[in-house]
């Protein structure tokens, strides 16, 4: 009975000490200087859970796929659309590593970055903006369309 119970005192605390050890990994960054925006994007486009806990909620943007009309600019779009969190969530696991798609910076200054990803003459766009947050970058906005 006794030795029974040190292997279960045995597993527990294993548990734990590899729960801590992942809790480390993933929220680990400096808080005193920004972090490095190209360590964050690969990480935010490789990893689901990181990319899940760098979310604005709730995430302002543009989803082409809940609306029937179409528009000619982005200034015709409605404000007042936000993501809900399992839909932003798939969106979010789609892959851009195709040659097809085209990746440019709009805006970049120490606190904001907008990035568009695009298929010439397709009429697919996405646009990506970044903001940084006490040294952390975060998304804060996703515009989808199709």
């Amino acid at each position: 009975m006794i030795r029974f119970s040190c292997y279960f005192i045995i597993l527990d605390l294993v548990f734990i000490l590899s729960c801590l050890n992942k809790t480390e990994k993933i929220n680990f960054v400096n808080k005193n200087e920004p972090e490095k925006f190209e360590n964050f994007l690969n990480r935010f486009n490789t990893d689901e859970n990181f990319r899940n806990s760098r979310i604005i909620t709730p995430l302002p943007g543009y989803n082409s796929d809940d609306f029937e009309d179409d528009y000619e600019n982005e200034s015709e779009v409605l404000e007042d659309y936000y993501w809900n969190d399992q839909e932003i969530k798939m969106y979010l696991k789609e892959k851009y590593n195709s040659k097809n798609y085209n990746f440019e910076i709009l805006n970049k200054t120490d606190s904001i970055i907008e990035e568009r990803i695009f298929i010439d003459g397709s009429g697919f766009e996405v646009k990506r903006i970044f903001k940084l947050r006490s040294n952390i970058w975060y998304l804060g906005y996703y515009f989808y369309r199709t």
